[in-house]
This record gives C-alpha cells, structure tokens and sequence, in this order.
C-alpha cells in the first residue's frame, strides 16, 4: 500500500477496510479504528525509513532452520496508478 500516491493508499486503505470487516464482521468499530491506525502506522514508517523503495511483497513466509527461523520473500515491480 505505501507504495503509490496518497490518494491511491488512501484509497487502497478504504478498501482494505471493507474487505477486513467482510471477512471479519464482529470486529468492533474501536477495534476497526486500531487496525487501520497500524496499517498508516506501518505506511508511514515505510515512507520514512526507505523512501525510494518500491518493490511490493507479493509472498513472505517464515521458515524453521535449525533452532533459528528465516522469512523468505518475493517481491514485484510494476507501474503503480497515479490515481
């Protein structure tokens, strides 16, 4: 999401919220207002600490190796829309 415009994250942000409560629709309006509070958390962290980033995650899992684990993920590049 913290890779297109404001106005394509605000819209994405919109979206992702209507499609949390679809699939969660208990969740309580307080509860809603945190999560999406994370979510631009998490944007704005993102922005701050790499601002030129704009691969997306596309898979990430985490692996058991040993006593330790591993995330492997994919990630794409593709033209993101301007509005």
């Amino acid at each position: 999401m913290a890779c297109g415009s404001p106005e394509v994250r605000q819209h994405q942000l919109d979206q992702y919220r209507a499609g949390y409560l679809r699939f969660n629709p208990a969740t309580s309006p307080s509860d809603l207002a945190n999560i999406i509070k994370d979510m631009e958390s998490l944007m704005e962290r993102k922005l701050k600490m790499f601002p030129d980033e704009k691969r997306q995650i596309v898979s990430a899992k985490v692996i058991k190796v040993g006593n330790d684990f591993r995330i492997e993920v994919a990630s794409a590049t593709s033209p993101l829309p301007s509005g």
